[in-house]
């Protein structure tokens, strides 16, 4: 805990920046100090800069790939939909987790969907 007038060791913030994942006013709470007080450390020593650039850096890709996996999960799900033949399951999961416009999502439904059904029906087996 940061104790008023007492500079905080630099290894202490650089962990504390890691362990907050680069949110500046949450090392700043865990540490007992303000968030002002690691930006002014921050000028002393350029390692703690880089240590916040670092876990941003980590923090973005852990989240990219968080993003990735809800992303084969909803495709998973709009597959399913579209077997099943709910057209309208497939566009709102298109439109609220894959962030398509309305003629995005459409156009998806159409070529996944709609015109293999109509090839189908029209080349009976």
């Amino acid at each position: 805990m940061g104790t008023p007038g007492v500079p905080l060791e630099k290894e202490k913030i650089v962990e504390a920046i890691y362990h907050k994942k680069g949110y500046v006013q949450h090392a700043a709470e865990y540490l007992g100090c303000s968030y002002q007080c690691i930006y002014q450390q921050m000028k002393i020593y350029p390692e703690i800069g880089e240590a916040l650039d670092d876990a941003r850096a980590i923090r973005d890709s852990e989240r990219k790939a968080e993003n990735c996996s809800l992303k084969d999960k909803a495709y998973k799900c709009i597959a399913a939909a579209l077997d099943k033949g709910d057209v309208t399951a497939a566009i709102f999961i298109l439109k609220t987790l894959c962030g398509f416009d309305d003629k995005q999502a459409q156009q998806y439904v159409q070529v996944r969907l709609l015109e293999p059904l109509a090839k189908r029906d029209n080349n009976p087996a």
